[in-house]
């Protein structure tokens, strides 16, 4: 039987809990930040006014999801920062039958915290009918009041029962004063559909707030949607019993922590962890094999990719069809490193840019390739840390993420 283990740290490390709904972990390598005011260019998109900021981070506390979440801080009274989600255009009102999300208040107002915005058309086909529909925990009063320093979730649909704002007068209800039902505002604007985005904001008004977000719940047509942000994804550590330095891809854990735990490695090619000779798992044409360490790195020159064939373990290393070597993904190795980061683009990739930047979302490296060569990159003058991979093709983005040690 396979082990996966979740493994709980104190501090840097909690225990993780995923519900059976489909999750989609957002960072800053997802999001494009743009001064306000301008048209989306992405799919995320951070704005922000004056000295607003939103910065993805560790904590506070205990998330509901994972181990990060996305934390607003608007110093002055007209500050702001928001990021919206553009996936959800289209959408009638009357096909969404679940929002909610989870806060978590460091420091502000005692009434106030980040708000759930969606841009709306409310009037179809005529002209105008713009406006913002706004829910704030302060207004639902029956789900309890924001407390600083824990976790609450806030339910932004109870059954049609919330109550939200409009940030211009629609039918039915007036700009910013009327604090009516979700269902009030669909009686009275049937024909509403999402014209823009759905997303966090603080806005102004709020001098000294600082509160944090996490997952963002959206459920449309019977399909729901958590987005679970995050500045350090989880990570996934393999069992090395024998200290090869070589994972057992059928003894994992996953961890909040950046450095491996004793006994751990980032990597799952190990054939036999028990302290046999060193063999190492390939994916060769969509067929897991044992080799010699020493032959790993040819391999790796002649298009196979390092450990198992998608979610095979060593138990079935025969003759496994399952992913082909033409959706393998890019690989970057070693991980963690000391500072030395080479790249194995995977053989859809023949014609690339690679962009390695901080977890703070500052670019450190960026180059255009063409060939399957692997490219290094010396990463020891940025220091030790987080840093994630956008490998940019043709055939669309890979994301990956590495750690200097």
């Amino acid at each position: 039987m396979k082990k996966f283990t979740l493994l709980c740290f104190s501090v840097v490390s909690v225990l993780l809990v995923f519900p059976v709904y489909a999750q989609t972990v957002v960072t800053e390598t997802d999001i494009t930040r743009q001064a306000e005011n301008t048209p989306p260019t992405n799919n995320w998109v951070g704005y922000t006014r004056n000295a607003g900021t939103l910065v993805f981070v560790q904590g506070p506390g205990v998330p509901p999801l994972g181990c990060g979440s996305l934390q607003f801080t608007t110093p002055a009274g007209t500050d702001k920062a928001f990021l919206y989600n553009y996936d959800h255009i289209g959408t009638e009102l009357s096909d969404i039958s679940g929002l909610a999300y989870s806060t978590y208040r460091t420091a502000g107002s005692a009434a106030q915290v980040a708000s759930i915005n969606i841009e709306i058309d409310y009037n179809g086909a005529d002209p105008g009918g713009y406006a913002v529909l706004v829910f704030e925990p302060v207004y639902n009063t029956g789900q309890g009041t924001v407390t600083n320093n824990i976790w609450q979730t806030w339910d932004a649909y109870d059954g049609g029962n919330a109550i939200w704002w409009s940030s211009r007068a629609i039918n039915g209800v007036c700009a910013s004063s009327c604090f009516v039902t979700w269902n009030y505002i669909l009686a009275n604007n049937p024909e509403t559909v999402i014209l823009g985005g759905f997303g966090v904001n603080q806005g102004s008004g709020n001098p000294g707030l600082v509160s944090a977000v996490d997952a963002l719940t959206i459920t449309e047509n019977g399909n729901t949607t958590t987005y679970d942000f995050e500045a350090t994804p989880a990570v996934t550590y393999y069992a090395d019993a024998d200290g090869d330095g070589y994972g057992d891809p059928d003894n994992a854990i996953t961890s909040c922590s950046a450095t491996p735990p004793t006994g751990y490695v980032t990597n799952n090619y190990d054939c036999d962890d028990t302290g046999a000779k060193n063999k190492v798992i390939v994916c060769h044409n969509g067929k897991a094999l044992c080799i010699s360490e020493n032959a790993l790195q040819a391999h790796i020159n002649h298009g196979d990719q390092a450990g198992p064939c998608s979610n095979s373990t060593r138990t079935n290393l025969a003759l496994i069809n399952s992913t082909s070597l033409e959706n393998s993904k890019s690989l970057a190795y070693p991980n963690p490193s000391h500072g030395e980061v080479n790249l194995q683009l995977s053989q859809q990739s023949s014609k690339a840019e690679i962009i390695i930047m901080r977890s703070n979302g500052v670019i450190v490296a960026r180059q255009n390739t063409i060939g399957r060569k692997p490219e290094s990159f010396d990463l020891r003058r940025n220091g030790p840390g987080v840093y994630f991979i956008k490998v940019i093709t043709d055939n669309g983005v890979e994301n990956m993420k590495v750690v200097i040690q």
